[in-house]
């Protein structure tokens, strides 16, 4: 095992590559790599995404989302990002009747870390690897013609390694989902609150065991499916611990109730992105992209996902 000092300089070189870094307000580094979010059609629509979550990503945006599924589902992600980073998520929906059970796994990597002597010389290279593992459970309390309310809950497993050394620790989220329909202007309003990573701390098998607080963040948000056009629109309000409020907003155009155009506003950043619904009898394949601003470089990230309900 290498001296505790060697580790606390590397610490310190990671946290250069956090995604909030550049950002006067962070709230934490642990977990940072989760401010990219999950689901190009998510990042597309400005991480606006709380209220409209009824697909996989629900595991990761509101739980409640969950129990709107009504098939079976498999969804993935990837993320190009610049610099040997990259950002991966799979999970698995199976709705039961009004329940929804779901699991997902997300990884944030980094490659080619060089460790260097005291005179410079190259000594080894070795990644960064941090793991949130995820399991969700989502129940529809009342539905009728008019109103739908719903609850979910997700359990959450960090597991960071680097450089021979690792932490894990666990948290919760907890969601709730209000939907009116036939709202005169709208099919359906979608009303939502989220509370994501409730007693997020990992601890460090190090000499001195360090600890590391996730912060907690609260959503607030809101959507609307027009029923004279196929547009829908959503806001979330975010709240997180130690960083002020931070406004996500989102609209999708549905063209030929095939081709998904969106864009959206996420903080400081603007995002973009198109899908496509390919319908093949009782299974829906559904592959979507997002173009987002990156908060290190000005190359921008690129998001692919591709989901399967059947």
């Amino acid at each position: 095992m290498k001296c505790p000092i060697t580790f606390y300089v590397i610490i310190f070189q990671i946290l250069l590559w956090s995604p909030c870094l550049s950002e006067s307000e962070c709230g934490g580094s642990a977990g940072a790599f989760l401010d990219i979010g999950i689901g190009a059609k998510a990042i597309a629509m400005g991480k606006a995404y709380s209220a409209m979550a009824g697909d996989a990503t629900a595991l990761f945006w509101n739980p409640a989302g969950l129990a709107l599924s009504d098939k079976k589902e498999i969804s993935a992600m990837h993320a190009f990002i610049f610099e040997d980073r990259a950002i991966n998520y799979a999970a698995f929906v199976y709705p039961i009747s009004g329940h929804s059970l779901g699991a997902a796994w997300i990884r944030f990597g980094v490659t080619g870390i060089q460790e260097r002597g005291d005179t410079g010389q190259l000594i080894s290279e070795f990644s960064d690897s941090e793991n949130l593992y995820m399991l969700g459970y989502g129940r529809s309390l009342w539905s009728d013609a008019y109103k739908s309310i719903s609850l979910g809950t997700t359990i959450r497993y960090y597991y960071h390694s680097l450089f021979g050394y690792s932490a894990s620790g666990w948290a919760a989220d907890f969601g709730a989902l209000f939907t009116l329909y036939e709202q005169g202007f709208a099919n359906n309003l979608n009303l939502s609150i989220a509370v994501q990573n409730i007693g997020g701390d990992i601890k460090w098998n190090t000499p001195g065991s360090l600890e590391e607080n996730i912060p907690t963040s609260f959503r607030f948000g809101s959507s609307a499916e027009l029923n004279s056009l196929p547009i829908t629109f959503a806001i979330d309000l975010e709240k997180q611990e130690d960083r002020s409020v931070r406004f996500h907003s989102g609209l999708e155009y549905v063209y030929g109730s095939i081709l998904p155009l969106r864009i959206g506003f996420s903080h400081k950043y603007l995002s973009a992105g198109i899908g496509y619904i390919i319908e093949t009898g009782k299974t829906d394949i559904i592959v979507d992209y997002a173009f987002t601003d990156d908060r290190i470089s000005d190359r921008g990230l690129h998001f692919f996902s591709i989901g399967v309900r059947f």
